[in-house]
């Protein structure tokens, strides 16, 4: 074994004056250095290539296309919800106050029930050939307070007499009547 070992012995040393006297051994800074700037060279490409790439998917076309399209998507299904709410809006404006048309008189019902039954919730104006109905309620709950307040006019002919206008409450509704001359 010994052998064995004076052979290694012999080799790492003969190994070791091959390289004794090379550039790395006179001058072990400068492989750091070049180490370094081989790495932040390196470094800089990745970031390079890295930024080249999305700046193209960017500003490539198609990608550009598809986002537009997504954009516009987004404002579209926010359009139809907004017009859906509208509409239950406007649906609703109809189980509130309603008017029907008789021989002889305009006759307008408005529902007490979201105004909490009572007629002092209910407000009657004209002017000129207007009718307006504004209708209110407030609802208070612990932390929140909601309000309801619906306004609605109706334009009548000149043949309506608001002189003799009638109100009167029948059961849960408010029954207004426009008469004509």
């Amino acid at each position: 074994m010994n052998e064995n070992n004076e052979y290694y012995e012999e080799h790492d040393l003969k190994h070791h004056h091959e390289h004794y006297g090379c550039f790395h051994d006179r001058h072990p800074w400068l492989a750091h250095l070049i180490t370094a700037l081989s790495v932040l060279i390196g470094a800089f490409l990745a970031f390079y290539v890295v930024t080249d790439w999305h700046y193209k998917r960017l500003l490539d076309p198609v990608h550009q296309m598809k986002k537009m399209e997504k954009m516009m998507m987004k404002e579209d299904r926010a359009m139809h919800k907004m017009m859906k709410r509208d509409f239950r809006t406007e649906r609703n404006l109809e189980s509130y106050i309603q008017l029907d048309e008789a021989p002889d008189s305009y006759i307008v019902t408005v529902n007490l029930k979201p105004f909490n039954n009572d007629e002092e919730n209910v407000s009657i104006s004209t002017d000129d050939n207007v009718l307006t109905i504004n209708a209110s309620n407030e609802k208070n709950k612990k932390n929140s307070s909601r309000v309801l307040s619906v306004s609605q006019s109706y334009a009548f002919p000149n043949n309506v007499n608001f002189d003799k206008i009638t109100k009167e409450r029948r059961g849960d509704k408010y029954v207004i009547t426009v008469p004509m001359k």
